[in-house]
């Protein structure tokens, strides 16, 4: 470990800010992959996270924001710098028909919330892992619906710390996509929806869950859909009309459940998923004239 981050380990310490040497990124993602961070901080307040953004901001240091790490691969070798953790950020308040939730808050709580409110706009979410920080960031949606459709605002905090108001108008989301800054991190987000009746929206959750069930391939290791539908059409789809399920790479294979999942067993390496994706991608675009983007964010090795 280098010099600097012995210090930065000794400054957030002292603070009383969670942090680890050497940390594990496999005990922290879906895929259960990849190597060791340098630092793994996770702060327990906006006050912290903007203090710990402060110092590393001042000292030049490598940084990453990870918050329920069921969409992101990290490399073999790990990561050379500190992963600063959400997940410590975990308060949720309820006012009327909207509710704010903290960035490190599951989205499975903030849709169970809102069903138990008999609030509509999130039951087709049910069944979708991760954070409300990565949701929000990532546009996450199911069944043609997507939480930006009730997001009213978020607070961020640039790569000093200082924090800012957006108005969900502001943004700019899109499929899969919203133009928050890569440096900018969301701390927190409060979302408005509509009443409707609870027996309805709770049949729709459960709905949901009983077809997650029957195509996903639910408690295997993967990180969900890997690729964005391109334009009019959806890639598992495609991948299944081209015969790839069952398709592996070393121990990373494509689901004979669902083409655009990738699991993975005990002897996988992150190596063999970024292979995989690879080698499907340029099969897609030879026989289909398609280039498919990746929903997974893919944290290049160090080099």
């Amino acid at each position: 470990m280098s010099r600097l981050s012995s210090e930065l380990y000794g400054y957030f310490r002292d603070l009383g800010i969670t942090v680890r040497k050497d940390e594990p990124l496999k005990n922290h993602t879906s895929f259960r992959l990849g190597g060791t961070a340098d630092l793994w901080v996770e702060p327990d307040s906006i006050e912290m996270l903007s203090r710990a953004l402060e110092e590393v901001h001042k000292l030049d240091y490598p940084r990453m924001i990870l918050g329920g790490g069921t969409n992101i691969l990290f490399p073999d070798g790990g990561y050379r710098g500190m992963v600063l953790s959400t997940l410590g950020l975990v308060s949720l308040t309820s006012d009327g028909n909207a509710i704010t939730a903290q960035a490190g808050v599951p989205l499975s709580r903030i849709v169970s919330h809102s069903l138990n409110l008999g609030l509509d706009g999130l039951a087709e979410m049910t069944g979708i892992p991760g954070s409300i920080g990565g949701a929000v960031r990532g546009n996450a949606g199911a069944y043609g619906s997507s939480i930006g459709s009730v997001v009213d605002s978020i607070t961020i905090l640039d790569e000093t710390g200082i924090p800012r108001s957006l108005k969900g108008s502001e943004c700019g989301f899109d499929y899969r996509y919203c133009n928050v800054a890569i440096d900018d991190v969301i701390a927190d987000v409060r979302c408005v929806f509509r009443p409707d009746d609870p027996q309805k929206i709770r049949k729709i959750a459960r709905d949901i869950i009983h077809d997650r069930m029957e195509k996903q391939p639910l408690g295997e290791r993967s990180a969900g859909c890997i690729f964005k539908n391109p334009p009019e059409e959806f890639a598992g789809r495609l991948l299944d009309d081209m015969g790839l399920k069952g398709s592996r790479k070393g121990g990373a294979r494509i689901s004979e459940r669902h083409a655009n999942w990738i699991i993975v067993d005990e002897t996988a390496t992150a190596k063999d998923v970024v292979d995989l994706i690879e080698w499907i991608r340029s099969r897609v675009y030879e026989e289909r004239d398609t280039v498919l983007e990746t929903e997974l964010v893919i944290v290049e090795p160090y080099s």
